[in-house]
């Protein structure tokens, strides 16, 4: 506040002096302060020779400074003179006023001696908070009050980030603050990204419940949100994706059915989810739906899921679900042979007997399934279809077919396809002609063994086994330069179809033998005779135990360097190097790179290629060899370069 004058004095006479005291005062707690200010008017017209001015300053009875207003001279002044205190306290001042006085005097030689006295009022005495310690959100928060006066009335308002959360009335010291839900889920709605934050504290004191403000007392502590506070997983639903296969089997079905996932997760009150990760099927997802890849595995499943809100803060949740097993059709014996009309094998007979052994997976008993029986002419290319009385998932079973009869010296085709309600599976089998030890061709050109001659221009062996002297020549002993074949052919309508050959090249060709996938159109292995070197292709492994036996081979003949290397780590690297020392009778030092490292320090061998060897000499280094290079060094007589052959062996 600004100083508050207090009525002027006159102090003597001729000349006669006037004072005027002055003071502002403050309150701190319950203290009062005060600064005092006096100041002595001008003495133009007169003089006042040879006397000082000295002041003594009381409050409350008590001294509390003195000071010289003017030394013994001059005897005139123009200017004011004036004395202004620091702030002085008066401890534990909460009511009543405060006693000023004031002795001005002149000392030794002089009369004038005067004391003024005053009351100065004080301000009221507003309540003051205490450190309020940082504490939990939801557990009781007590507030230390400091109250002066037990007249005025405390209100205490509770604030974060700037909102009013509660406010208490007429609150004492010692109160215990606790808060509601809804005043819970505002704090928290405050901090969406943090798991503490600071609380403000704000205490008025008014004259009465609808008085005036006496004064303000702020405090601010930190508050924690509790561990409690964090995401909840209600569950994850889920759902087929796949079209058709809920209505049709009610269940998930292995290596056919996706999943379609919802996480219903909500964040920690006032926050929101930043974060999702659901493991499932063996793969991770990061957003609150998701679509699986087909499911792997039969049986029960684990589907388990994190999330993690803006505060940091994590929930989990994991549950099962359950996976038919499915595996394809399957057909495990199709036999159809010649019979007699009551099942009596005949390789002569015009009536079949069939054999069937097949799976289809029931899946509760609501797959599909069928099975087409099929046969035609091995010559033809019209199928007819014959009626079965095959039904359920699992047949073995077997039956004589009459109303069908086959031509002694005709061969058949039969085929049977089982289908479910995903995919179908076929087997084919065929059915000779009647059994005849030889027979030839109607075009005079062709001979079967074991069988009728069917094709023109043909030797067919029929026979289950075909035995072959010591030496068998294809396409006869030195008789020709063209490529000799031997194929090897599946049917085309199995499974797998297969269309591979072993041939001996041609006399224009430096490949003795190889064989040749037909199928996918690239070689599998040849061996050259020129070069001596059996090659395998770049498109095919040579595995044991479903590893690569042999990681790397290669040969760099121009640079007489190359390296081999196993799937255990065994590895042969070798190379040549040319050094040429700098001067003669000096040992020059050359450092070698392997070109794959070692995973351990290997043995190296070393060996100088010179037609002189008497007149140099050579050694790997004193520090010996690393996992990624060596040193080599030479002396020599003559600054001559000199090849060198090295051979390194260890474990990459």
């Amino acid at each position: 506040m600004a100083f508050v004058n207090l009525s002027s004095k006159s102090w003597g006479s001729s000349p006669d002096i006037t004072i005027t005291p002055a003071y502002e005062m403050q309150r701190s707690g319950a203290n009062m302060q005060y600064r005092i200010r006096v100041t002595a008017g001008t003495v133009t017209g007169q003089s006042y020779f040879g006397y000082p001015i000295y002041l003594k300053v009381y409050l409350q009875s008590s001294l509390k400074d003195t000071h010289t207003l003017k030394s013994a001279s001059p005897s005139q002044w123009s200017s004011n003179l004036v004395y202004t205190s620091d702030w002085i306290t008066i401890s534990n001042k909460t009511s009543g006023t405060t006693s000023l006085s004031l002795n001005i005097y002149s000392g030794s030689g002089s009369s004038r001696n005067s004391t003024y006295s005053y009351s100065l009022p004080i301000e009221p005495a507003a309540s003051v908070l205490g450190t309020i310690s940082s504490f939990t959100f939801g557990n009781a928060i007590n507030i230390p009050i400091t109250k002066y006066n037990s007249g005025f009335y405390d209100v205490l308002t509770i604030s974060v980030g700037g909102t009013t959360i509660k406010t208490i009335n007429d609150i004492t010291n010692g109160y215990d603050v606790s808060f509601t839900t809804t005043e819970l889920n505002n704090i928290y709605a405050k901090l969406p990204s943090a798991t503490k934050g600071t609380v403000t504290f704000k205490l008025t004191t008014k004259t009465s419940s609808s008085g005036s403000t006496v004064g303000t007392s702020t405090k601010t502590a930190t508050g924690t949100i509790p561990s409690s506070v964090k995401p909840t997983i209600s569950g994850i639903t889920l759902a087929e994706a796949v079209s058709g296969l809920a209505s049709k089997f009610g269940a998930y079905i292995q290596n056919k059915s996706k999943i379609t996932g919802t996480v219903n997760a909500s964040a920690g009150s006032g926050s929101s989810i930043s974060a999702y990760k659901t493991t499932i099927n063996g793969s991770s997802y990061t957003s609150k739906t998701f679509t699986t890849g087909v499911l792997k595995t039969s049986g029960s499943n684990t589907i388990s899921t994190t999330v993690t809100d803006k505060r940091g803060r994590t929930a989990t949740y994991s549950t099962t679900f359950s996976v038919l097993a499915y595996s394809k059709p399957s057909i495990s014996t199709f036999k159809v042979e010649r019979c007699n009309a009551d099942g009596t094998l005949n390789d002569e007979g015009i009536n079949f007997k069939v054999t069937v052994k097949s799976s289809i997976t029931a899946l509760n008993n609501k797959n599909d399934g069928s099975y087409v029986f099929q046969y035609k002419l091995s010559s033809g290319d019209t199928w007819t279809t014959l009626g079965n009385s095959l039904s359920g998932y699992s047949i073995n079973t077997s039956w004589v077919v009459t109303n069908v009869a086959l031509n002694i010296d005709n061969v058949y085709d039969f085929k049977l396809t089982v289908k479910d309600y995903f995919e179908s599976v076929l087997k084919n089998y065929n059915v000779a002609e009647s059994f005849t030890l030889m027979n030839f061709g109607a075009d005079g050109h062709s001979m079967a063994i074991g069988g009728v001659a069917t094709e023109t221009d043909t030797l067919d062996v029929k026979m289950a086994k075909t035995y072959l002297s010591d030496y068998t020549f294809m396409g006869g002993e030195r008789r020709s330069d063209n490529e000799k074949n031997l194929i090897f052919q599946s049917s085309g309508n199995g499974e797998y179809n297969h269309n591979c050959k072993v041939y001996g090249g041609n006399g224009t060709s430096s490949t003795s033998i190889g064989m040749w996938d037909s199928v996918n159109a690239h070689l599998i292995y040849r061996y050259l005779c020129d070069v001596e070197e059996f090659h395998f292709s770049a498109d095919m492994e040579i595995l044991r135990g479903g590893k690569p036996i042999l990681i790397e081979a290669l040969f760099n003949n121009g640079e007489n360097s190359g390296n081999f290397r196993m799937n255990n780590g065994f590895c042969i690297q070798w190379g040549k190097v040319s050094i040429t020392p700098t001067a003669a009778n000096t040992t020059y030092n050359m450092a070698v790179k392997f070109p794959t490292a070692y995973s351990i320090k290997p043995n190296v061998f070393i060996i100088g290629q010179s037609s002189a060897p008497q007149n140099f000499s050579y050694a790997i280094g004193q520090g010996g060899t690393d996992v990624d290079a060596f040193d080599i060094y030479i002396n020599r007589t003559t600054a001559s370069a000199t090849s060198f052959h090295w051979v390194a062996i260890g474990k990459v």
